[in-house]
């Protein structure tokens, strides 16, 4: 437990430690106007160990009281560092990779409560990730330990944001993953507590329904159309389409376009013929990492925009509003932004997205479908750090494009001839090149390797 003082940890801690390894270690920070102050404050307290059981890290829960901070997040995880990386890290796997290994499956779950109710319950292989999103380095750490891994979340969403983490990269890893939305919308806490002494038996025997991942984003790709309408029944098809297309297993995209035949109730000769014309069309759905970077390089950082809009919708909350369709330099992008921009919500999965461009139009929707799988340019998760970095090489891109082009109008006038139009069109020029400076200066504000 961290007790609602400010300073209870620093005043203990500063006698034997510096306050530069104490902000390292992520226990003091500073606040808003640079004084130095506890991380953790008026919560309860989850230590995070790594494999080998070190403790490397905390999450802090808030409680309520007299000495609570007030203004602050729910829930607070210690910030990346010499040792903490939350991409990189599990909560309780120290512990439950035994067991893991033993039952041959493991419960990614949301939270420490929900990690810690199934313990209790008698399922002792759950983990968690760490304030984050799943990333690819979680599923490889438990690749090591299991061939089958169950996503269990309390909602639709929750467990869609997971999936799409997951989809585009869980065919690198040995892993069978499926799906679990818990009913009447419960958390694993939640479940087994109502459950008691029958959680386990009850939570193994939901398993059984539990999704296959692939099945479970055609599902979302096809769900709230009408099937018995041709061109809706057409259309659902396309969406499913564009989620197989990705699959890099010729086996697995064709036993796929059979499940989606049979679920959209088509004929599965149709599907497989459009799923290779969809695989003749448009390489860049299967595509390499490398792919985007044989296009210039203000449109691979357009194309980056893009993926994160979709991919990483929460992280880019606050940052969308900046952004406007002309900025883009390709009118495929022009159209991408703008439905994003259209549906407005983080809460809209990339699944549904893709549904959504299919709609619009084939190519609409194989691009969406490229940015729902495409690995993004960075090596693990999508740190603040590194979307705002992103979001701000697009904009200086962007008023680039603008600074070249008043310069090439600046060029072909006559400044003798044509004095007040020149001395105009140079004020402009200024107040570009003065914004362009101010954002390169703002991404080198940032650290090189955020």
């Amino acid at each position: 437990y961290a007790p609602g003082y400010p300073d209870y940890l620093l005043k203990r801690m500063s006698k034997s430690y510096s306050v530069d390894l104490l902000l390292a270690a992520g226990l003091a920070a500073r606040d808003g106007a640079g004084n130095l102050r506890d991380r953790f404050r008026g919560r309860v307290m989850f230590p995070v160990h790594d494999l080998a059981g070190n403790a490397v890290g905390f999450g802090g829960r808030l409680l309520e009281g007299p000495q609570a901070p007030t203004n602050v997040a729910k829930y607070v995880n210690s910030p990346d560092g010499e040792v903490y990386h939350k991409g990189t890290l599990l909560y309780n796997l120290n512990r439950a990779k035994a067991d893991i290994t033993r039952s041959g499956r493991a419960w990614l779950v949301e939270g420490y409560t929900d990690v810690m109710a199934l313990h209790q319950a008698g399922v002792p292989e759950a983990v968690a990730t760490c304030g984050t999103a799943l990333g690819e380095d979680h599923v490889r750490l438990l690749s090591r330990f299991t061939q089958k891994l169950v996503l269990a979340f309390d909602s639709d969403e929750a467990g869609a944001r997971a999936a799409e983490r997951a989809y585009q990269f869980h065919e690198r890893y040995p892993v069978e993953v499926s799906v679990l939305v818990l009913p009447d919308g419960q958390d694993p806490a939640d479940f087994a507590l109502s459950h008691g002494e029958g959680a386990a038996e009850a939570l193994l025997e939901l398993e059984g329904r539990a999704t296959p991942l692939v099945v479970y984003m055609i599902e979302r790709a096809i769900r709230g159309r009408d099937l018995t309408d041709v061109e809706e029944q057409s259309r659902a098809a396309r969406a499913g389409v564009s989620i197989i297309s990705a699959l890099d297993d010729p086996v697995r995209r064709e036993r796929y376009a059979r499940v989606l035949a049979d679920k959209v109730g088509v004929n599965v000769a149709a599907v497989l013929l459009e799923l290779e014309r969809a695989a003749a069309s448009h390489d860049g759905s299967r595509a390499s990492p490398a792919a985007p970077i044989r296009m210039p390089p203000g449109q691979r950082v357009e194309r980056e925009v893009l993926k994160l809009l979709v991919q990483a919708p929460e992280a880019c909350a606050g940052l969308t509003g900046r952004l406007d369709p002309e900025q883009f330099s390709r009118a495929e992008h022009r159209k991408a932004f703008e439905l994003i921009r259209e549906d407005g919500s983080p809460a809209t999965g990339a699944g549904s997205l893709v549904a959504m461009a299919q709609d619009r139009s084939d190519q609409l929707g194989r691009l969406f479908a490229a940015l729902a799988v495409e690995p993004l340019e960075t090596l693990g998760e999508a740190t603040p750090d590194y979307v705002q970095r992103t979001f701000l090489r697009f904009e200086e891109f962007a008023v680039k494009r603008q600074v070249d082009e008043v310069r090439k109008r600046l060029e072909k006038m006559n400044p003798l001839r044509s004095t007040l139009q020149y001395d105009d069109l140079y004020e402009e020029f200024v107040k570009l090149e003065g914004a362009r400076r101010r954002i390169r200066a703002a991404q080198d504000a940032i650290q090189p390797g955020a």
